[in-house]
């Protein structure tokens, strides 16, 4: 069936066979309709036209038949301000960014793309887009650090957390309080980094099942269990059996690595 692309005006620009990916789709439409390529995005058309824009190839596949274009001049912008990212990596300082690139910040579609590839990329967002829950959850999905640059809704929203905790435990320390003592969350955390049981509540660092979970991983997590349990034969046990080559006791177990 036939692709149909039509402007704000209704006219229709572009008609043709559904392209094999959406760059070529920009391509051919930028063509007929003489605007840059890198500006132009699509959403379906209907009531809801323009609330879901797209420039992701990962969705297109998915998009109807029907499209609006729409050019913006931030998306133009796009492909520096990813270029940037790598050098400005740590540069919390906005005024350190170069002003052109300014807007960018503030573009949902350049922060997703941003934190696709770099999830860091979260906090120089703008914070409506830290409280977009797709862009942190992509963010958290390429690094789970990131969710220390979520709004402090969604650091308290569990399904939000067990995404960040599970690519990365201790980002448990960015969890809300109320999340740092549910069971599940926190054993996905010391399941994942034995470290993170440094942050889960009182009541979990006395809790013997996830005491073992991170014991078992590596005995210094003894350190970090209720009292208690650092006088359970089964739990000190399980943390001094031979793993092979011991590790070197971490100095801050929470510590959060240098960029890399």
């Amino acid at each position: 069936m036939a692709m149909r692309v039509r402007l704000l005006s209704g006219e229709v620009v572009w008609e043709g066979e559904r392209p094999a990916t959406l760059a070529a789709l920009r391509a051919a439409v930028a063509r007929a309709w003489g605007a840059p390529a890198a500006e132009l995005a699509f959403c379906p058309l209907g009531p809801s036209a323009c609330a879901t824009i797209s420039t992701d190839e990962a969705a297109w596949m998915t998009m109807p038949l029907e499209l609006l274009a729409v050019r913006d001049p931030v998306l133009g912008l796009q492909e520096e301000f990813l270029a940037m990212l790598y050098p400005m990596r740590g540069v919390l300082d906005l005024d350190k960014w170069p002003q052109r690139l300014r807007p960018a910040l503030e573009h949902r579609g350049c922060i997703l793309k941003a934190v696709q590839q770099q999830g860091w990329a979260l906090h120089i967002a703008s914070a409506e887009l830290r409280a977009d829950r797709e862009v942190v959850l992509a963010a958290l999905e390429e690094d789970g650090w990131a969710l220390e640059f979520a709004s402090a809704e969604l650091r308290a929203d569990r399904e939000v957390v067990l995404a960040a905790v599970r690519q990365q435990g201790r980002a448990l320390n960015f969890a809300s309080a109320e999340l740092r003592a549910d069971r599940e969350v926190v054993l996905a955390a010391v399941r994942q980094d034995w470290r993170a049981l440094c942050f889960a509540s009182a009541e979990l660092r006395a809790d013997r099942e996830v005491v073992l979970a991170a014991v078992r991983q590596q005995g210094w997590a003894l350190e970090f269990a209720s009292v208690e349990l650092q006088s359970d034969r089964e739990v000190v046990l399980a943390a001094v059996r031979p793993r092979g080559r011991p590790a070197r006791r971490p100095r801050r177990a929470g510590a959060r690595p240098h960029a890399h």
